[in-house]
């Protein structure tokens, strides 16, 4: 508890958190069917620098109406967008898609200085010199933070029979802090993400330690989203370039922390052969049985 709480000032400082009358208060942008799938296209400002937030909900025939409502927010990787979640072709492997074929809501969000994302005067070059010092990964927690909180207010009235968070590369070091810092989050899944963004030593990182490089060196500010009792699941690929000792040993330590919690079964640990940079969609959708089965 007091680690976040120390989180959460730490985030909310990081740009002046400040509630206003736009707080949580969604703008529908778009609206269609397609193949009995209800797209909704949202936006909501930013409590931070008023900047547009996309996101979008798909809701499936068997989730729309009243009940049903088990939700899955999915944040995609580095370089990729929103609509990445429902692509074959992209690292997401179309997860988006598969839930969406098993009856649960998928919400997108797109993160920032990606895709539509684009903040005038503060490209996207900026925003990966800010990874550094943890400014761009802060304002994206927050980002996404606050689109669940607006989903919260959206599903107000009909509610929620559950809500997870999945993320991919960049976007599963983001779920993992939305999973520590949002109460009703049910489940954290991470995939290819489990290292400490600030200390990467590549063509899109400023110089600093080289992870890759660590020798199972880990910081334990990188199990943010997993100092909980609730369901963390972490995903890697034998293939993938982040799979490394830190990964191993950074485990090692969620597992004790969650021993001492009364919790040790809620934490997995999954390595899957044969894969890059992608996400597992076999082994995450074993965690995501079709709703008519829960």
């Amino acid at each position: 508890e007091e680690w976040r709480e120390d989180l959460t000032f730490a985030v909310d400082d990081a740009f002046s958190y400040e509630s206003t009358s736009a707080v949580n208060s969604p703008v529908l942008v778009g609206e269609s069917v397609i193949d009995g799938i209800r797209l909704l296209e949202y936006e909501v400002q930013s409590e931070g620098d008023q900047a547009y937030i996309p996101f979008g909900i798909a809701v499936p025939p068997e989730a729309d109406g009243p009940g049903n409502h088990h939700v899955v927010m999915v944040f995609h990787g580095h370089g990729e967008t929103a609509g990445s979640v429902f692509d074959p072709n992209t690292e997401m492997n179309n997860i988006g898609g598969e839930l969406l074929e098993r009856g649960y809501v998928v919400v997108s969000v797109e993160m920032r200085s990606f895709g539509k994302f684009t903040i005038i005067g503060q490209g996207h070059d900026e925003y990966i010199r800010g990874l550094a010092s943890g400014e761009f990964v802060g304002r994206v927690v927050a980002d996404n933070i606050q689109v669940a909180e607006t989903l919260l207010k959206v599903y107000e009235d009909e509610g929620f029979d559950s809500l997870s968070v999945l993320g991919h590369s960049f976007g599963g070091y983001a779920a993992l802090h939305v999973g520590a810092l949002l109460d009703e989050v049910d489940r954290t899944m991470s995939s290819g993400h489990f290292s400490p963004y600030g200390c990467m030593n590549t063509d899109y990182h400023d110089p600093c330690q080289d992870v890759l490089k660590a020798e199972g060196r880990f910081e334990i500010y990188d199990t943010v989203g997993l100092v909980s009792p609730r369901k963390v699941d972490l995903f890697y690929n034998t293939g993938d370039s982040f799979y490394t000792p830190a990964a191993d040993e950074g485990f090692e330590r969620l597992s004790a922390i969650f021993e001492k919690t009364g919790a040790p079964g809620n934490a997995s640990f999954t390595v899957t052969s044969g894969l890059g940079h992608e996400v597992p969609v076999e082994a995450v959708l074993e965690r995501f049985p079709p709703i008519d089965e829960l």
